[in-house]
C-alpha cells in the first residue's frame, strides 16, 4: 500500500534554499526576457546562465566553463540530430515520400482521425528513440498533414508530444524506464505491461482530448521557412516513390534503434561483428545518418532525380533550422550551469527531507530533478537509483510500479531548461507563454494522470 516505507529525513539548509531561489530566479528571468522583453532565446538563455552561475557562486571561470561545456555537449548530441532530422525531412518532402505518407494516412482515417494516427505513430516511433530524435523524424509529416488537410496544427501537436513523452517516460525499451528498472531490480517485461496499462488512458487524455480543449487558447503556426522546407509534393521528381518505399524509409531509423534496444536488453554481453554493427547502427546519430543516405538513394536516385538536385535538397535544409539548433545549444549551456551550481544537490536535500511515502517520494524526486536538470531520462533513472536502498522486500509488481512512478515524475513541469521545450516552441511557432500551455502543460498532465494510474494499481495489486 502507499506509505509502506518512507525515506529518512534530512534538514534543508540555508544554502539549499538559496540555490533553489537561484534556480527559480533563472527560470523566471529566461521566460520574462523572451516573452516580455522580446530578447532572442539564445541571448536570454546565455544571459540567464551567466546570472545563475554568478548568483550560485560558480565564479566567472566556472560559469563560462559550464556554459561552453553545456553548449558543446548539446550541439554535439542534439544539434547533430536536429541537422540530420532536417535533412531527412527535406528528402522525404522533396521526393514526394512525405506526400505519399500523408495521402495514405488521410485516405485511411480522414481528417477527424488524424490526431489519433499521430498519437499512435508517436508512441510506436518513440519507443526506441530519444524524444528529440522521434520529434525531428515525425515533424515533417505532421506539418505536411496540417498544411494539406487544413486541420489545426494544435490538434496534432498535443498527440505528437503525448505519444513521445509516454514512450520516453513509461515504456521500455526506451533508455529511461530500462535504466530505472535496472536500478530497482525490476522486470523489464512487467514494467512494459504495467506501463501500457498506465500510459493508455494518460495519452488519450493528454493527446487528442487536451488538444481539442487547448485550441481555444493556443494557435500553433510553424515559421514560413519550416513550412516551405516540408511543403514539397514531389511533382518535380521523375518517378515519385510509392507507398512501400516511402514507409520503408521513414521507418528505417526506428528499426535501426529498435534493433539496438533489443540487443541491449537480450544480448548485452554479446561480442562479434554482428553485435558491433547492430550497436553502431542503432546509435541515434548513426541511425539518422544512415537513414539520410538511404533516403537520398532510394527516394532520390531510384526516382531518377539528378545528383545536383539531391544535393540541393540536403544543403537547403540546414538554413531554416540554424536558429533552432543554436537555441537548443544555448538551452544546454543554461541547463549545465544549473547542474554545476549545485542545484541538483539542493533539490535532493529537499526531497529527502520531505518524509513522504516511498511511492510518492520516487515521483517527487524525479519531478524535482527534472526541474533542475531538464532531462526526463536522467531524472527518472536517478530517482530510481536514489530510492533503491529504501524499497526493502517489495514484490515484483510494486517494484515495477516504482519504476513507473519515477517515469511519471520525470515528465512533471518540464520547462525552459529542456532542449525539447525550444524544439516545440520553434517548430510550432509559439511564444514562450504559448509553449508553456502546450509543452509544459501536456507533459505535466501526462505526469499527473500517469501517477494517478500508478497509485491506483499500487492499491489494487
Amino acid at each position: 500500500m502507499i506509505g509502506a516505507q518512507a525515506a529518512a529525513t534530512a534538514p534543508l539548509t540555508g544554502h539549499d534554499i538559496r540555490l533553489m531561489a537561484v534556480l527559480l530566479g533563472g527560470i523566471v528571468f529566461v521566460a520574462v526576457a523572451v516573452s516580455a522583453l522580446k530578447l532572442h532565446p539564445v541571448l536570454a538563455l546565455l544571459s540567464g546562465g551567466v546570472l545563475v552561475g554568478l548568483a550560485a557562486g560558480l565564479g566567472v571561470t566556472g560559469t563560462v566553463e559550464g556554459l561552453t561545456t553545456g553548449i558543446g555537449k548539446t550541439l554535439g548530441e542534439t544539434g547533430v540530430l536536429i541537422a540530420l532530422g532536417a535533412m531527412f525531412g527535406a528528402v522525404l518532402s522533396e521526393s514526394g515520400a512525405a506526400s505519399r505518407i500523408v495521402q495514405t494516412l488521410t485516405g485511411g482515417v480522414g481528417v477527424r482521425g488524424l490526431p489519433w494516427v499521430v498519437l499512435a505513430a508517436s508512441v510506436l516511433i518513440g519507443l526506441p528513440m530519444f524524444f528529440e530524435v522521434g520529434f525531428v523524424t515525425l515533424i515533417p509529416v505532421v506539418l505536411l498533414l496540417a498544411r494539406r488537410t487544413g486541420i489545426e496544427l494544435t490538434l496534432l501537436a498535443f498527440p505528437l508530444l503525448a505519444g513521445l513523452d509516454a514512450a520516453q517516460c513509461l515504456l521500455p525499451p526506451h533508455p529511461g524506464p530500462v535504466g530505472a528498472a535496472g536500478a530497482l531490480g525490476s522486470s523489464i517485461g512487467l514494467v512494459l505491461v504495467l506501463g501500457l496499462v498506465v500510459a493508455a488512458p494518460a495519452v488519450l487524455l493528454t493527446g487528442p482530448w487536451l488538444g481539442r480543449l487547448m485550441r481555444r487558447w493556443v494557435r500553433a503556426r510553424p515559421p514560413a521557412g519550416l513550412e516551405r522546407l516540408f511543403a514539397a509534393d514531389g511533382s518535380d521528381v521523375p518517378r515519385p516513390p510509392g507507398r512501400a518505399r516511402s514507409f520503408a524509409v521513414i521507418l528505417l531509423p526506428v528499426l535501426l534503434m529498435l534493433g539496438k534496444a533489443a540487443t541491449d536488453l537480450f544480448w548485452a554481453d554479446g561480442t562479434g561483428p554482428v553485435h558491433a554493427v547492430v550497436e553502431l547502427a542503432g546509435e541515434p546519430a548513426i541511425a539518422l545518418l544512415i537513414s539520410v543516405l538511404v533516403a537520398v538513394v532510394v527516394l532520390g536516385g531510384l526516382s531518377g532525380t539528378p545528383r545536383e538536385v539531391r544535393e540541393r535538397w540536403v544543403g537547403s535544409s540546414l538554413a531554416p533550422i540554424a536558429g533552432i539548433t543554436f537555441i537548443v545549444g544555448a538551452a544546454g549551456g543554461f541547463s549545465r550551469v544549473i547542474v554545476e551550481s549545485g542545484t541538483a544537490d539542493a533539490v535532493l536535500d529537499l526531497a529527502s527531507g520531505a518524509g513522504v511515502p516511498t511511492l510518492l517520494l520516487t515521483f517527487g524526486i524525479a519531478a524535482i530533478l527534472v526541474a533542475a536538470l531538464g532531462s526526463a531520462t536522467v531524472a527518472g533513472v536517478l530517482a530510481a537509483t536514489l530510492v533503491a536502498p529504501s524499497v526493502g522486500a517489495l514484490d515484483p509488481v510494486h517494484l515495477a510500479l516504482l519504476v513507473l512512478a519515477a517515469g511519471a515524475g520525470s515528465s512533471f513541469l518540464l520547462h525552459v531548461n529542456s532542449a525539447g521545450f525550444w524544439l516545440s516552441k520553434e517548430y510550432f511557432g509559439l511564444t514562450v507563454g504559448e509553449n508553456l500551455r502546450v509543452w509544459t502543460l501536456s507533459h505535466t498532465v501526462l505526469s499527473v494522470t500517469s501517477m494517478a494510474g500508478v497509485s491506483l494499481l499500487w492499491v489494487l495489486l
